[in-house]
């Protein structure tokens, strides 16, 4: 009896073994459908006990709460809170029964409990819009307080100088702002978050010798209570250790405490001489190639602290990335086994990385920068033609142009972001090549357009103008303000850069908000891959069908995950979606 295509016998036990396949996939679908159909009796339950006006105000609330969270990611607080203010009309001033207030306020809170993203914000909105349409004059407040040395804000409604709906004191907790209409900033939803300021005075560590404001503002911050340990660790994480240690010892070498000093500098001499180590490292690899006739281009690590930071001892760096012809692999490869070096792990689409025997020095061998569902590939000829020179340890080494290195760095952060691995490390590096070279704007924008990756563009350059205030032409920031994509997801991308819960965690970490919230995620990055200039292009057909495979193509997971006889392989497109959708809601 010949065999199936996974090496199966047709006989009488594999039919039993499929039965037992069978019966396993529908006790999971019956499991679901019954778990459904019991929260759907149970929530009928609930909804039978209320009254006719209940449900009124349920519904209102139900559908109210999306479109304020809508209004409020794509337009802002100013106009969300301009527009429920123009609808919701005030009727006659009469006298309302304080049960009308708290019915509504039961409602809005029901209602919520559907959204895992309804913050006191957009309650808090929504309750008092619906208040304003039965003629119930409210006041929306917005106060901010810090406790344990963090900074906190709770938005709620007032009615008559009473919070409505919330525990006692919340008045005395948080202090309000005054005159919200006029004191808060026009896009509240995007602006930058107000951070504690051990992460303030991170932010605060470019170019503090030329510019005074920021110097100013790193003086006062250190001059408060700062928790050392919290502003270290973060500053580790983030890969700016050595820019803000040199900046403070340079600038303010007061304002480190002397008990933690000996350790402090003992970590900087390390990293300082791990950075010159491989320094000299990766001059000597590029002479062994260039010996051999083989074209290599070097990038990030040593030739971007010495041109864009200018100072080999600022930028911390821990491997060496070479961007070859994918045709001159085989050759890379014999000349690093010939020097010791062996591979890493399996060899990708777009590279291999190396390591020598005792795992000290990594260099990772590139022909493309991302897989190819980015908009971004690499024509190695371009850019050796565009390749310019700088000087490492006195010797000149090539290095890519400053508007591809600016272009490459923009890809990489906005590639990090997707499996949430940016670090702050990495809006610096766009800053300081923005602040210490001299950019040819109108090619980088051309660049960037025949590339179709003008999206990672404004997304790199938007978030060094955010975190850094880093000064971009005015037509790169009103591009920024008209994307709306780029918008989106740099405010996502900016809400959880310093959030810890929140780092190194795959695609389908992004699920753990809730599955609405994980969609919105999901196609946002998708959304962000497009080439908005050529929308049934080649790249947006080939994004399109790598989603679509991705959703239904089977891998080794999924040949893991049940085992089917060989002429039943075609069931595995169907047990690849059941697997990712079980995976997207337990991530």
């Amino acid at each position: 009896m010949p065999e199936g295509l996974l090496g199966h016998n047709l006989t009488t036990p594999n039919f039993v073994f499929i039965g037992l396949c069978f019966t396993h996939i529908l006790r999971v679908f019956s499991f679901t459908i019954m778990t459904t159909i019991t929260s759907i009796i149970q929530k009928t339950r609930t909804w039978r006990k209320f009254s006719l006006y209940q449900r009124y105000l349920f519904l209102q609330a139900l559908i109210l709460l999306p479109l304020i969270h809508l209004s409020l990611n794509f337009w802002g607080f100013k106009r969300t809170y301009s527009i429920l203010g123009n609808t919701g009309n005030i009727g006659n001033g009469e006298n309302l029964i304080s049960s009308q207030i708290l019915t509504t306020v039961s409602m809005v809170k029901t209602a919520a409990k559907y959204y895992k993203w309804a913050t006191c914000l957009r309650k808090s909105l929504a309750l008092w819009f619906l208040l304003r349409r039965q003629g119930i004059v409210t006041e929306l407040q917005i106060g901010t307080r810090f406790e344990k040395e963090e900074f906190q804000a709770h938005a709620w409604i007032e009615y008559q100088g009473y919070a409505v709906g919330e525990p006692s004191g919340v008045k005395q907790y948080f202090t309000s702002f005054e005159n919200l209409n006029f004191s808060l900033p026009s896009n509240l939803s995007s602006q930058l978050p107000t951070y504690q300021p051990e992460i303030e005075i991170l932010l605060c560590c470019t170019n503090i010798h030329t510019d005074t404001a920021k110097s100013k503002r790193l003086e006062r911050l250190l001059q408060k209570d700062i928790d050392w340990s919290y502003l270290l660790k973060q500053a580790f994480q983030h890969g700016v250790f050595l820019l803000l240690y040199q900046n403070l010892v340079k600038y303010y070498p007061e304002s480190i405490p002397k008990n933690i000093q000996p350790q402090l500098q003992a970590y900087c001499k390390i990293k300082t001489a791990r950075n010159l180590f491989l320094s000299q490292k990766l001059c000597q690899i590029l002479q062994l190639f260039e010996n051999n006739n083989i074209k290599v281009i070097p990038f990030k690590g040593a030739v971007l602290a010495a041109s864009a930071y200018q100072d080999l001892t600022l930028k911390e760096f821990c491997d060496i990335d070479l961007i070859i012809k994918q045709e001159d692999f085989s050759r890379v490869q014999d000349i690093l086994t010939s020097q010791g070096y062996q591979a890493r792990n399996q060899k990708q689409p777009w590279g291999q990385d190396f390591t020598n025997k005792n795992d000290s020095i990594h260099i990772d061998i590139h022909w493309q920068l991302a897989p190819s569902c980015f908009p971004y590939q690499v024509d190695f000829e371009q850019l050796w033609q565009r390749c310019e020179t700088v000087s490492i340890l006195n010797q000149q080494v090539t290095n890519l142009s400053r508007e591809d290195t600016l272009l490459i760095l923009c890809l990489q952060i906005v590639k990090d972001a997707h499996h949430r691995q940016e670090k702050l490390k990495q809006v610096y590096d766009i800053a300081q090549l923005i602040n210490n070279q001299k950019l040819d704007w109108e090619t980088v924008i051309q660049r960037a357009r025949d590339l179709g990756s003008e999206r990672l563009l404004l997304f790199g350059l938007g978030i060094a103008n955010r975190l850094l205030q880093v000064e971009i032409p005015q037509e790169l920031q009103q591009k920024i303000e008209n994307d709306l994509i780029v918008k989106l997801y740099l405010n996502q991308v900016v809400k959880h850069l310093f959030n810890q819960n929140n780092k190194q965690k795959n695609v389908f970490g992004i699920f753990q908000q809730g599955l609405i919230q994980g969609l919105y995620g999901f196609i946002l990055r998708a959304l962000m891959l497009l080439d908005n200039y050529k929308l049934i292009g080649k790249h947006n057909r080939y994004l399109f069908g790598h989603l679509i495979s991705y959703i239904f193509k089977p891998n080794s997971n999924d040949l893991k995950y049940v085992s089917l006889p060989g002429f039943l392989y075609i069931l595995y497109y169907l047990v690849r979606p059941i697997r990712l959708g079980l995976k997207f809601l337990n991530p």
